[in-house]
């Protein structure tokens, strides 16, 4: 894992397999900085199994904290919390609790505030613990209390595109007996989400199968996806196969014929401003923050490396970030 500071100077931040005789080969599976960049979370797998470790590492120096994290699947990053205090993190259950003898039920969403052991992290969520969201053991359930929002969000997803999720207000979302509001579920055929402030972002398929993006606004007196309003409806030829949400706008990914763009809808205007791309190709990543501008991503074209880039909602530039294959 490297990291490369405001003067360009790049610098290992973790080697997880040091010079040195080997018994095993240890491989960074996720990362999540913190909202401040002064902290980040590594999920490191040591034995081949896809499960991981998380340590929290301090970005100046590479020492890593107390704060750890044992059983949690390869796949799942923490998910910090807006003001960097915490995080909440899906682990694999005890294997007491697991079903069948499969590993990958029953999971938790827990709680974790910086310095505190991890023995004492709440369960928010898991099958059975609270009515309001009721969950099958071959579900992930994920606590969101990431976005520049008074609100979290409870996500249960699986091995499927779509996801059921449930809404709270922060101070009472991370607690083992919250109020959640469910308002999607797999019915609804809901691929994508964000938020912003009260209002939820989400990409639908349901009826629409190249996807349409609707925004719901969670201080409603009640809250109904079907009170949603559509911001892109369907396209014929288009496909939107992702967004993100940035302090600036909401952007969005789409594709067409295997190619794929960006448009940003600038809060409250509700007018999509096309992002023009440096040249067709497939942009696997995309990365915003809730409390910067700008969004970042990766382009990859037939005969083009993969390449880095930051756009600027100001400028109205793209800027390659020199981290691409080519580089």
């Amino acid at each position: 894992l490297m990291v490369r500071d405001a003067q360009g100077t790049e610098r290992v931040l973790l080697n997880p397999n040091p010079p040195g005789p080997q018994s095993t080969t240890a491989t960074i599976t996720e990362y999540s900085p913190s909202p401040d960049g002064t902290l980040v979370a590594v999920n490191v797998d040591r034995g081949g199994s896809e499960v991981t470790q998380v340590n929290i590492l301090d970005v100046a120096t590479g020492v890593a904290r107390p704060d750890s994290l044992e059983a949690i699947w390869g796949e799942f990053p923490v998910v910090w919390m807006a003001d960097g205090s915490g995080y909440t993190y899906t682990q694999m259950a005890p294997k007491d609790a697991i079903a069948a003898g499969d590993p990958l039920t029953n999971m938790r969403a827990r709680v974790h505030r910086l310095g505190r052991p991890e023995k004492d992290d709440l369960t928010i969520l898991s099958a059975g613990s609270n009515a309001r969201v009721p969950l099958a053991a071959n579900e992930f359930p994920i606590v969101d209390a990431s976005a520049d929002s008074d609100y979290a969000l409870a996500i249960a997803t699986g091995a499927r595109p779509e996801q059921r999720i449930c809404v709270a207000l922060k101070p009472a979302a991370l607690s083992a007996d919250a109020p959640w509001h469910c308002i999607v579920n797999y019915a609804d055929q809901v691929q994508g989400y964000d938020l912003h402030g009260s209002m939820l972002y989400m990409l639908s398929m349901k009826g629409a199968p190249n996807g349409r993006l609707v925004v719901l606004d969670l201080v409603a007196k009640s809250v109904n996806l079907a009170d949603a309003r559509v911001l892109i409806p369907e396209s014929k030829d288009t496909v939107l196969t992702g967004l993100a949400a940035a302090r600036d706008g909401l952007y969005v990914r789409q594709m067409k014929v295997g190619v794929d763009s960006f448009v940003r809808l600038p809060y409250g205007s509700g007018k999509a401003e096309s992002i023009a791309m440096p040249f067709a190709g497939a942009a696997y990543l995309m990365s915003t923050r809730p409390k910067e501008d700008g969004l970042v991503f990766t382009l990859q074209g037939w005969t083009t490396p993969r390449i880095a880039y930051a756009f600027d909602p100001v400028s109205r530039k793209l800027t390659d970030l020199k981290l691409g294959e080519s580089s």
